[in-house]
């Protein structure tokens, strides 16, 4: 664990946080007693599919009725707006209709 005075992490906060990325700890002191420390965050993912599980109860949202082949879905044809439509005009117009 690497240890960072108040005044040089203010000065190298950039470069404390860029090793943070990589997984080092840093223990911020102030007089040399330890203040705080600065360590990479990890999300918690464990309660997505819980919460998922809920809105598909509800009714809110819809699973998936098979899997997403990605190398399909880019190998697919793009679609193109013809030239005579804007997509802000779409936009606008989807909104009205309340879509």
């Amino acid at each position: 664990m690497k240890t960072a005075s108040i005044s040089f992490t203010k000065n190298s906060l950039s470069a404390i946080l860029e090793e943070v990325r990589q997984g080092e700890t840093v223990m911020i002191t102030d007089r040399r007693r330890p203040i705080a420390t600065i360590e990479r965050f990890i999300p918690d993912f464990s309660g997505e599919a819980s919460c998922m599980e809920e809105l598909v109860r509800r009714g809110a949202v819809t699973p998936p009725r098979r899997s997403l082949n990605v190398a399909d879905f880019f190998a697919g044809e793009i679609p193109r707006l013809r030239d005579d439509i804007s997509a802000s005009k779409l936009i606008v117009a989807e909104r009205r209709e309340g879509r």
